[in-house]
């Protein structure tokens, strides 16, 4: 039954050891799909194609896949579930900021000819196309500068070529209105201008809303879920291998007392059974001391008994009474 116990308890560790150990095989394919996150995320705004999107909510899914295994074999052996928590939280706000900026993204344009940079170049079509049917070579120089200012602010993410580009913005209608046109002409235009202007200040806002470092606007908090994310998959990786320590110093632990209750239990067990033997002999042999010392035939040795010191006390006192 000791050997029995022994193996039972290996076979409990054994199985405790390989399921934390498939936990942290789990939380080690976190870490690699965190990484393909990020891998497409980085390729969505290198490409600006929507199919690293759909890559990214395809890794997403996987993770969520995982998450639910990790939560019942940490509650199973008593693991803290708070680093997975944290980190299913943190996976959360960062798939919504990512989201968001694909939506701001796809606002803004995925492509020059979509979105506001669609919308913007049209404006700039339709005004350059004007100015030139006019041959209105001053505008189109003032214009050129606008479109430098624009392409200044979308190369720099700076919001002084803003600043810059409405300024000339009012150059170009004080040229404009000094211009040799006739007033439908010049109107047409400044209806032009003005649709243009409010083309870009659209697409400029929604840089701001999207970010035009990766400290502001969404972009700040897809970098902060980013760190975040990190955090907790280093903190769940770190968790999931104190497990294992843990489980491994908890089965030497048991062994060792288990062992250590086998060692007495047997022991006490050897102790009784040298102590039934010896009782007897000793009973027997103080019988035989007090007729040596008294000569008294009338003594018995206790023949109760069932064994074979019990045989030997019967046949003694036979021999006894024979005499």
């Amino acid at each position: 039954s000791a050997l029995v116990a022994m193996f039972g308890l290996q076979l409990h560790s054994n199985s405790v050891k390989s399921e934390l150990s498939h936990a942290v095989q789990n939380v080690l394919e976190l870490e690699r799909d965190v990484l393909i996150l990020r891998k497409n995320e980085k390729d969505f705004f290198a490409r600006k194609d929507l199919k690293y999107a759909e890559l990214h909510k395809q890794s997403h899914m996987a993770i969520d896949s995982i998450v639910p295994e990790l939560e019942k074999v940490f509650k199973e052996y008593g693991v803290s579930k708070a680093s997975l928590e944290s980190f299913d939280s943190n996976l959360n706000q960062y798939q919504a900021a990512f989201s968001e900026v694909v939506l701001l993204q796809q606002e803004i344009g995925l492509t020059p000819k979509t979105g506001l940079y669609g919308t913007l170049r049209t404006a700039v079509h339709n005004v350059e196309t004007l100015l030139k049917q006019y041959n209105q070579l001053e505008l189109e120089v003032a214009m050129l500068q606008l479109r430098r200012n624009e392409k200044d602010f979308m190369l720099r993410r700076e919001l002084s070529y803003v600043e810059t580009f409405d300024a000339n913005i009012g150059k170009f209608n004080d040229k404009l209105r000094s211009s040799s046109l006739d007033a439908d002409t010049q109107n047409k235009i400044a209806e032009l201008i003005t649709q243009y202007q409010k083309d870009f200040k659209s697409l400029t806002n929604k840089e701001q809303q999207l970010g035009l470092t990766e400290k502001d606007g969404t972009m700040a908090r897809l970098v902060a879920a980013n760190l975040q994310i990190e955090s907790s998959a280093n903190d769940l990786h770190n968790l999931a291998l104190k497990a294992i320590d843990d489980a491994e110093s908890s089965s030497v632990n048991v062994g060792i007392a288990v062992f250590i209750f086998i060692t007495l239990l047997l022991s006490f067990i050897t102790y009784l059974i040298i102590r039934s033997i010896i009782a007897p002999v000793e009973r027997i042999t103080q019988i035989i001391a007090r007729i040596e010392v008294s000569k008294d035939l009338t003594l018995r040795c206790d023949a109760s008994t069932q064994d074979e010191l019990g045989e030997i006390a019967q046949h003694f006192n036979s021999m006894v009474s024979s005499f």
